[in-house]
């Protein structure tokens, strides 16, 4: 699995209601995921299964919070969404990422992670590195997702956009090779 998320990563509903979320998969090969609850009592659901898409019906069942968690058996890598039935989700009540990520010119740091990947908007991994800092100076302008993980498999991700590192010259001939085409 190079990549996978929920639609919703936080989600309110009352006791007896039913929510729908879908967990994207993006992988190059067919991978087996489960899911489960940390809390059964509170949150339910049911799960279907399309391509690359699986479709979780949560119900919620009693007042409390649970976490839906999604892990990839081959990688382990993992995804998650907090569900929140019968009360009001609140900033302090989110667990935190142990695993930040931050950006400096044209290198990402992501403290305590064990590696960084960074996504185009495509879901194509265009750039990666083993450790906890990763060089981005040579991928293309763009926006682009960055999904770093510590050694157990929290992810933290950032989206931002890479401007492109074409100087004037370099800009004005690529004009003269590929010069725009009007209709």
């Amino acid at each position: 699995v190079k990549y996978m998320a929920f639609d919703n990563e936080i989600v309110e509903i009352e006791p007896g209601a039913y929510f729908t979320v879908n967990l994207g998969v993006y992988s190059s090969k067919a991978s087996e995921v489960s899911v489960e609850s940390s809390d059964y009592d509170i949150v339910g659901f049911s799960i279907t299964k399309d391509n690359n898409i699986y479709t979780l019906e949560l119900r919620g069942k009693a007042k409390g919070h649970a976490t839906i968690t999604a892990t990839d058996k081959e990688t382990g890598m993992k995804a998650t969404c907090v569900v929140y039935v019968g009360e009001p989700a609140g900033v302090e009540e989110i667990d935190t990422d142990k695993t930040t990520i931050a950006i400096s010119g044209n290198v990402i740091t992501a403290n305590g992670a064990s590696q960084i990947k960074v996504y185009n908007l495509a879901g194509v991994c265009v750039a990666e590195s083993a450790t906890s800092s990763l060089e981005v100076a040579n991928i293309a302008g763009g926006i682009y997702i960055a999904v770093a993980t510590d050694e157990i498999g929290n992810r933290s991700t950032l989206k931002f956009m890479k401007k492109s590192s074409l100087t004037i010259a370099q800009k004005e001939e690529d004009a003269e090779r590929h010069p725009p085409f009007f209709l």
